[in-house]
């Protein structure tokens, strides 16, 4: 059996996944009874995957937290459990750091995803990584879905429409095609591929 040299990763890794655990406990993946921390898990799968270390691996664990479970106030957590690299990058993976827990809406959807769009074109390496793993593992689990529960009811959990999920993954796609690894474009764009054939044969007349 071969073994590392050096431990890729920490307590502080360790730390993330019990934490992560913790803020998403109540929550399950839209339209579903799975449990949120099995994106997480996933994100941080893929960021190790294709050569990322362990603050990005963190951040993946992480991704979400601030988004969904506290806003601004988590990212400060964050900076003082972890490092501010771990917070930039949260940030970056972030389209909202609105305190939905204590009531606070969101902005519109297109007006969000189009404005991390354009953030996403600028953002380097390391962090480009990190949204590209989480992207992926959306769009993934969206085609997954499909073949499972049918095309109507897994697009009636979201709240844009076929067509803004397309164009949203084919964007995303563009944005961080020259910065992440060539194997893990060629993942995503089969899953893009495979989304865009499944709602233009749902949506055939």
């Amino acid at each position: 059996m071969s073994t590392f040299e050096n431990p890729p990763y920490d307590v502080r890794y360790l730390d993330a996944l019990a934490w992560a655990a913790e803020l998403h406990a109540d929550q399950p993946r839209k339209g579903t009874e799975v449990p949120y921390i099995s994106h997480l898990l996933r994100v941080s799968a893929t960021i190790w995957e294709y050569g990322g270390d362990d603050t990005q691996a963190i951040a993946g664990l992480l991704h979400d937290a601030a988004e969904d479970q506290g806003g601004r106030g988590i990212l400060e957590e964050i900076v003082k459990r972890y490092d501010p690299e771990v917070a930039e990058i949260v940030t970056a993976c972030s389209d909202s750091l609105v305190d939905t827990t204590a009531g606070a809406d969101k902005a519109d959807w297109l007006a969000r995803k189009t404005d991390h769009i354009e953030h996403l074109k600028g953002f380097e390496q390391r962090t480009a990584l990190v949204v590209a793993a989480d992207k992926l593992d959306n769009l993934e689990s969206i085609v997954r879905d499909i073949d499972a529960c049918g095309y109507a009811e897994v697009m009636g959990r979201f709240n844009a429409g076929a067509a803004d999920q397309v164009w949203f993954y084919g964007a995303v796609a563009d944005a961080v095609r020259a910065t992440v690894p060539d194997a893990m474009m060629r993942r995503f764009d089969a899953a893009r591929h495979a989304l865009s054939n499944q709602v233009a044969l749902a949506e055939e007349p």
